[in-house]
């Protein structure tokens, strides 16, 4: 059994999306992960960081550190992610999916 959390720049930082499985969506750890286990088809976790700034490169920004505010938005979403794999063990990805996939409202405070 496996369950990947990972990283993903196309989501608003703190953002999650839980999938049951699919695409690499160019994301070379999860291509990576499809290549070793001969399927796509595998539960995972995606964990917004936000779009990278036009004027880095992309493996800079995915290793860069968070701001003090994006660190608050970071551990309320580590929270929730928690709670999101706690679904997925007790009462499946499907309903794990129909609480953690809706658009999180982040406090613009936060943000800023």
């Amino acid at each position: 059994d496996i369950l990947v959390i990972y990283d993903d720049i196309h989501l608003d930082l703190g953002q999650l999306r839980i999938r049951k499985g699919g695409s690499d969506g160019g994301h070379n750890g999860i291509k990576s992960i499809i290549q070793h286990l001969a399927t796509n088809e595998f539960p995972r976790i995606r964990f917004g960081i936000g779009e990278k700034p036009k004027e880095w490169d992309l493996a800079d920004y995915v290793l860069s550190k968070f701001t003090d505010k994006e660190n608050e938005i970071v551990k309320d979403s580590l929270i929730r992610t928690s709670k999101a794999v706690q679904t997925i063990i007790t009462d499946g990805i499907g309903e794990a999916m129909n609480i953690f996939n809706r658009k999180q409202i982040i406090n613009k405070e936060q943000k800023d």
